[in-house]
């Protein structure tokens, strides 16, 4: 494209670096979707000749293969480390980042605690009401978990109906009470899913580090 048409980023790069011309290729996916766009700049004026055309569809093309590789490698590391369902972080993402958190507390002479999170009367949802609505519990229940508690804290979803809270830095563990009911008094509350009403309850457990045990297994 001209100079001219180009976006004020263009024309902005085209004039700090005296470039005077700019012609521009799509990136286009293995799909035929847009992923971007290459452009080539010139220095002089005038049509650029076959070659230059060559090497911008090359680059076009070489930046095609290099996003959609980039995309497939993000995808299949979020697959490994979420929950599909909720999109939670799964049970082997949560080892890690205990193993980090106990590490972080463990130097800084911190305290954290886990809460263990189980939906009370979920089989008896999921047998009357079927897996499609306990599915949709389950994300609800997931969400209000995560409303609960602070954004620097970790909400896993371990499988089945049971979640798991890692929360650091506690400098009062009488706190961890409140917060634990918090989640409590949420899910008392009535879920509503496709013209459904459902009430469940939930059980907490809760465990301190270093006061309780100072390993993640443990």
């Amino acid at each position: 494209m001209r100079l001219a048409t180009v976006s004020e980023n263009c024309r902005s790069f085209a004039s700090k670096t005296g470039m005077v011309s700019c012609w521009s290729d799509p990136i286009s996916g293995s799909s035929g979707q847009p992923l971007g766009v290459v452009t080539l700049y010139r220095g002089q004026a005038g049509e650029p000749n076959e070659l230059d055309m060559g090497r911008l569809r090359y680059a076009s093309h070489l930046s095609a293969i290099a996003i959609e590789r980039k995309r497939i490698e993000e995808q299949m590391q979020h697959q490994a480390s979420y929950d599909n369902l909720t999109g939670l972080p799964n049970r082997r993402l949560f080892r890690d980042r205990l193993h980090e958190e106990i590490g972080k507390a463990a130097r800084n002479g911190e305290s954290l605690a886990l809460l263990f999170i189980d939906l009370d009367r979920f089989k008896e949802v999921n047998d009357t009401m079927g897996h499609e609505i306990g599915d949709l519990l389950l994300v609800e229940a997931a969400q209000r978990i995560r409303a609960g508690i602070r954004e620097t804290d970790t909400v896993a979803r371990l499988g089945g109906d049971e979640f798991i809270a890692i929360l650091p830095r506690v400098d009062d563990m009488s706190h961890l009470g409140r917060v634990a009911q918090n989640i409590v008094n949420a899910m008392t509350k009535p879920f509503s899913l496709d013209k459904h009403t459902v009430y469940v309850s939930t059980s907490i457990g809760i465990a301190a580090y270093p006061f309780d045990t100072d390993t993640a297994d443990a």
